[in-house]
């Protein structure tokens, strides 16, 4: 996850951004699964987001997905 100020989490546990690759190469899950999930509040600085990417391909892990969180109301309306 990435907050709206660009702090990075897993979870619900705060990473350094210098720490992002160490901790998805040593995560069991991530590396068995060999997808990471990114999830990111629409404020947040988009420069994260790739920091998480280029920690992602250091990491070796071959997927990456996109959780998305759609604004139901334009949804309902046709918007999107």
């Amino acid at each position: 996850m990435v907050d709206a100020r660009g702090k990075l989490f897993l979870g619900s546990t705060a990473i350094a951004d210098a720490e992002m690759k160490s901790v998805l190469t040593r995560n069991v899950k991530i590396q068995e699964d060999g997808m990471v999930f990114i999830q990111a509040d629409k404020n947040a600085p988009f420069s994260k987001i790739v920091d998480v990417l280029v920690a992602q391909k250091g990491a070796e892990i071959p997927q990456v997905g996109f959780v998305t969180d759609p604004d139901m109301k334009r949804l309902r309306e046709g918007e999107l």
